[in-house]
């Protein structure tokens, strides 16, 4: 079996060892707890991903998820037969990739420091299946529980389509004009979208990917 590294990215390690931890507890990985002391999501996983050099495969869980082992075990078990598989999952946060194609995507992008990132590396992995370089598997719901709450997500709903806006300017410019068909109150997401266009606008200018 190859080696297998968890990075789990967090505020609070009691809460992802109680969660992801306990979950992969007993399974031939090993679990790397990342204090994300730079307020940046992406960064940290970034982070870990330069400091776990012996690993051939990584996983990135957020920290308020629960995995199924078996599904988990599964899923190892299908990076194995190809190196191209990826595992995807958008929310919560599930990526299993070798590392040599983590690499290849270029990391997460740090100019977004939290929610949407995932979104970002979607389009950067769609790309690269599109290639051929490799092929992302879906996985179910029934295999992991996750814990967060959907009324905070609503409630950073502003700071979402802030780094939305960021990521549609990057990929996909069409679906900033997309806003009043999506959504019940696409107006109000409309006037967001364009009220933060300056700021990825100046975040594409003057920052780069990875720090």
């Amino acid at each position: 079996m190859k080696k297998v590294a968890v990075i789990v990215p967090t505020l609070d390690v009691s809460k992802a060892m109680k969660y992801v931890g306990k979950s992969l507890e007993g399974l031939p990985v090993k679990v790397v707890y990342k204090l994300d002391v730079y307020k940046n999501v992406s960064k940290t996983r970034n982070k870990g991903a330069e400091e776990e050099k012996d690993s051939d495969i990584l996983f990135f869980i957020d920290d308020d998820v629960e995995i199924l082992p078996e599904a988990f075990m599964e899923w190892v078990a299908r990076l194995e037969d190809d190196e191209r598989n990826v595992i995807w999952n958008e929310q919560p946060m599930i990526l299993g990739i070798h590392r040599n194609k983590f690499l290849q995507t270029g990391g997460f992008d740090e100019r977004i420091p939290f929610m949407s990132e995932d979104i970002e590396l979607d389009y950067v992995l769609k790309k690269m299946e599109r290639k051929g370089l490799v092929k992302i598997l879906s996985i179910e719901p029934r295999t992991y529980v996750h814990h967060s709450s959907k009324a905070y997500a609503e409630k950073k709903r502003w700071l979402n389509e802030k780094h939305s806006v960021y990521t549609f300017l990057v990929h996909d410019k069409r679906r900033l004009l997309h806003a009043p068909k999506r959504y019940q109150d696409g107006l109000k997401v409309f006037i967001m979208r364009y009220f933060w266009l300056i700021w990825a606008i100046y975040k594409l200018l003057f920052f780069k990917r990875r720090s």
